[in-house]
């Protein structure tokens, strides 16, 4: 697969290309486990805080009604 630099150079006849679509980007094996790691941090995270939206949720809601 040629690289983001040399696909440039081949599209660039008048026309901007777009930076590399990483959804599309195939990536070498190394940086797979990366990716999977920062998707299971991602996750995590996201647990985190929905957990921390679900316990807060009614907390917040009482203080806004003492607020107005």
């Amino acid at each position: 697969m040629p690289t983001f630099e040399e696909q440039k150079g081949k599209q660039n006849k008048g026309k901007e290309v777009s930076p590399p679509n990483y959804l599309t980007l195939r990536k070498k094996p190394h940086q797979v486990s990366d990716l999977r790691e920062e998707s299971k941090k991602l996750v995590n995270r996201y647990h985190v805080t929905r957990l921390r939206a679900e316990w807060m949720g009614p907390r917040l809601a009482q203080k806004q009604s003492n607020w107005q």
